[in-house]
């Protein structure tokens, strides 16, 4: 894999030491932040950051809005969405539908492309019909290109792709060792990002803050100190980060093994977080999915497996501020734009094997239309929306 990239050759974009570049729509604005580096400050020179214990929100006495579903059949999800089929996945964007190679996963979108991962990990005579192992681009058309192949246990694991889908980051491990790569739209080959961490720690990428700057998480046992591909040593009191939008973050702030109950919201560059807070249900930690954020960053949103509701977040505080309910079972929720989210639902049949599935989009006030038909799905198998900027 290393030799697939002359770094010596090309001078990374990844490695620069750049102040990270926010403009237009993925600025920070209505957090009004200085963004000028703060790592060693003490946190009273961090006036908008918040001291003492997180508060606490009981999420059951959230206000719960039933969800109105109109039979209306609107536009097809404005994110990829897949499909699975008794041969093999359909992934469904760009107004186009393509059959995944088998053996492989979604990864992320690039562009026009919805990068592809994984593939055969078995004998050559038993996978003639997969994709080699690594990581690849499918285009509409379904022309395939192959940015990095696996070379036996040289694994391709953690792929992460940024908000605008301009870039991705992908690491592999061989022998006790992680390799990082980078990739941007229109670039020849991938690139190798170097210098960062120590020799034999083991590299996940945890997302893509900005141009030229992914976080990456290390460890010598396991990934939980982080450094930025731009700038170095990032020291953000959280653990746990994920990558929510350009430049924003959420992170355990209390350090715990339970991150869906605690959360934090940070932005580069600033060590100290802008709110923090617990949520529980019925007293007990709430079981909340991944929080992702709209394209407006006013909202946060995530599937509540303790009322099995759809959580909005106020992103300006952290405080709940509505459960979207639906008459049927909510199993993913992903943002559309800046004020709509969609649901995959599902209805239960007598067996599983009738379960029905389908997508609605839905405003942040509950009002949905359908997205999507409604299909039936192989058995245990489900719909999925592919966030862009999630880590896969």
């Amino acid at each position: 894999m290393r030799g697939q990239v002359d770094a010596q050759a090309r001078t990374s974009r990844w490695a620069l030491l750049l102040l990270l570049t926010m403009t237009g729509t993925s600025g920070c604005s209505w957090f009004d932040v200085d963004l000028s580096p703060t790592p060693d400050a003490a946190p009273s020179t961090s006036p908008t950051a918040q001291t003492g214990p997180p508060p606490v929100s009981d999420i059951a006495r959230v206000e719960a809005i039933t969800a109105r579903v109109s039979d209306r059949l609107g536009e097809a999800p404005g994110v990829p969405w897949i499909t699975p089929g008794w041969e093999a996945p359909l992934a469904h964007w760009e107004g186009a539908r393509q059959r995944l190679p088998r053996g492989s996963w979604e990864a992320g979108v690039l562009g026009s492309h919805l990068v592809v991962a994984g593939g055969c990990l078995g004998s050559e005579d038993r996978c003639s019909d997969r994709l080699p192992g690594g990581v690849h681009l499918l285009a509409p058309d379904g022309e395939l290109t192959t940015l990095a192949t696996e070379l036996g246990p040289h694994r391709v694991h953690s792929v992460v792709d940024s908000a605008d889908g301009s870039a991705i980051v992908w690491a592999t491990r061989w022998r006790g060792e992680s390799y990082l790569f980078g990739y941007e739209e229109g670039d020849e080959a991938p690139t190798e990002i170097t210098g960062l961490v120590p020799a034999g720690s083991h590299v996940v990428p945890v997302g893509i803050l900005g141009e030229d700057d992914a976080l990456i998480s290390y460890g010598e046992e396991r990934p939980d100190r982080y450094v930025r591909s731009s700038r170095g040593q990032a020291w953000w009191k959280a653990r746990f980060l994920d990558v929510v939008a350009p430049g924003v973050l959420l992170g355990d702030p209390l350090g715990t093994t339970t991150p869906q109950s605690c959360h934090g919201l940070y932005v580069a560059d600033d060590p100290f977080p802008r709110w923090t807070r617990c949520y529980t249900a019925d007293g007990r930690p709430a079981d909340l999915g991944p929080l992702m954020m709209t394209s407006n960053r006013r909202w946060l949103v995530a599937l509540d497996g303790s009322t099995s509701d759809v959580l909005v977040i106020d992103a300006r505080t952290g405080k709940p501020a509505r459960r979207l309910r639906f008459p049927d079972r909510p199993q993913q929720v992903v943002p559309e734009g800046d004020s709509h989210v969609l649901v995959v639902l599902t209805r239960e049949g007598r067996r599983d094997a009738w379960a029905q599935q389908w997508i609605v989009r839905c405003t942040i006030t509950g009002r949905c239309e359908r997205a999507t038909s409604t299909r039936r799905p192989p058995l245990y198998e489900t719909l999925a929306l592919l966030a862009p900027g999630r880590s896969e």
